[in-house]
């Protein structure tokens, strides 16, 4: 990744050891960490991505998207297109 590329993550970072994970079902993760479902005084203040940074904890999928990608196609419908950010 370079500075100023486009990137989207994903909302859920499963923890990939619990019973639920190991059988697949990543999304129902016991102690799944959410992007933006944080809370201001926990080990992860900065998660939310309504804003110009976002700290994204080690593991969290991301992607780059191409420039030729418009905005509008890469935000999921109902949310604002500053989900896609420029990596700083």
């Amino acid at each position: 990744m370079a500075t100023g590329q486009r990137v989207i993550w994903s909302v859920t970072l499963p923890c990939g050891t619990c019973d639920r994970c190991l059988t697949g079902v990543t999304t129902k993760c016991r102690t799944v960490r959410k992007a933006g479902h944080e809370a201001g005084d926990s080990d992860w203040p900065l998660s939310g991505g309504y804003d110009q940074h976002v700290l994204l904890p080690h593991g969290m999928p991301i992607a780059i998207v191409d420039d030729a990608v418009g905005t509008l196609l890469i935000a999921p419908p109902g949310t604002k297109p500053r989900y896609s950010i420029a990596a700083r």
